[in-house]
């Protein structure tokens, strides 16, 4: 059993809207974040304790795995977290790393996705999005866990 504990937020700092990057949703009229697919390999750059998506000196490019099975609308990204450092992508703190984000049926409140139907629940400690995070090539052995803190790739601040 991994030790799971709750990311209120990660450090993304300096982030700039996707527009360029992100693609809407197939029929999708919206170009708010919940209508918006990120790339598959979507590139993003860290300095060790600050993850931004465009190129900064000092910064490290990498590649976060993205799934996006889920295309209708509206939607979010959970982030898929671990204390797994080799294939983490980026760290958040605390010997906890992201290893990559699934879009699943939901919308953004402030920042942070919240799934349809767990409105108010903790999704770190539901198995249906371990399992969604399953689908993360970095995420092996159920190693990993779910947050909702993904809305700073679309500029969201708050």
């Amino acid at each position: 059993m991994i030790n799971k504990i709750r990311i209120s937020s990660f450090v993304i700092a300096a982030l700039l809207p996707v527009a360029s990057l992100a693609q809407p949703a197939s029929g999708s009229l919206s170009s708010g974040a919940d209508q918006t697919l990120l790339p598959d390999n979507y590139t993003v750059f860290t300095n060790g304790s600050v993850v931004i998506n465009h190129p900064m000196p000092g910064f490290v490019q990498k590649t976060l795995p993205t799934n996006n099975d889920y295309k209708k609308n509206p939607g979010c990204y959970i982030a898929c977290y671990s204390r797994n450092k080799e294939n983490g992508i980026y760290s958040v703190g605390s010997n906890i790393f992201v290893n990559g984000q699934v879009r699943v049926a939901g919308s953004y409140k402030n920042r942070i996705c919240v799934p349809t139907g767990y409105e108010n629940k903790d999704i770190s400690k539901e198995d249906a999005f371990n399992v969604q995070c399953a689908k993360i090539s970095t995420c092996t052995n159920n190693q990993c866990w779910a947050g909702g803190d993904t809305g700073g790739w679309f500029g969201i601040q708050q």
